[in-house]
C-alpha cells in the first residue's frame, strides 16, 4: 500500500482501476467556480498565487524552476478560477515527500483547492504518461498505476 504520511494524519486514500475511472471521479469532484469567487471574492486570484508560490517554494530547490523546459517538472499557473493547482513530474526525480506536504497546504483560505499531480516516466516533454493524483483536504485519488509506481519510489 502506498504509506505516505504519518500514523494519525493519513486522510483517506482512493486508489482507481484505470485512467477513465480516475477521470471521471475527478471531474465529479470538482468543486463549481462559483465556490472560489465567492469565498474569495475580488481576491480569488491573489488566493490562488499564494498556493503557487508554496508550491513552487517547496519543489523548486530539488527540482529546479520549471520555466525554461525543465524536463523534471512544469506547473499550470494558469488561473481558471476551478481551484486545480495541476503540476506534471518526471517520476524518476519526483519525491513522495511532496504529496504530503502539498497536502498540508490544503487548509484555509486553500481547503477547497486540488493540487492535481500527472507522472510521467522519463521527460514531461516526452514521456510516457503514468497517470495522475488529487490530492484533496480529506482525500487522495490516485490511478493504480502511479500508486503502484510511488510505492517504489524515492521518499
Amino acid at each position: 500500500m502506498l504509506e505516505l504520511f504519518a500514523p494519525g494524519c493519513r486522510p483517506r486514500i482512493d486508489v482507481v482501476a484505470t485512467d477513465d475511472v480516475f477521470w471521471a471521479r475527478f471531474k465529479r469532484r470538482c468543486p463549481p467556480s462559483e465556490v472560489f469567487v465567492d469565498s474569495a471574492g475580488e481576491s480569488s486570484e491573489r488566493v490562488d498565487l499564494r498556493l503557487v508560490e508554496k508550491i513552487e517554494a517547496l519543489v523548486r530547490p530539488t527540482l529546479g524552476p520549471w520555466e525554461r523546459g525543465n524536463p523534471s517538472w512544469w506547473h499550470s499557473v494558469d488561473w481558471n478560477e476551478d481551484g486545480v493547482r495541476s503540476l506534471s513530474f518526471d517520476l524518476l526525480t519526483f519525491q513522495r515527500s511532496l504529496i504530503a506536504s502539498f497536502h498540508n497546504f490544503l487548509v484555509d483560505e486553500h481547503a477547497n483547492f486540488c493540487v492535481l499531480c500527472q507522472f510521467y516516466r522519463g521527460p514531461i516533454n516526452g514521456g510516457e504518461k503514468l497517470g495522475a493524483l488529487a490530492i484533496y483536504r480529506d482525500h487522495i485519488l490516485v490511478s493504480r498505476v502511479v500508486a503502484d509506481a510511488l510505492a517504489t519510489a524515492r521518499a
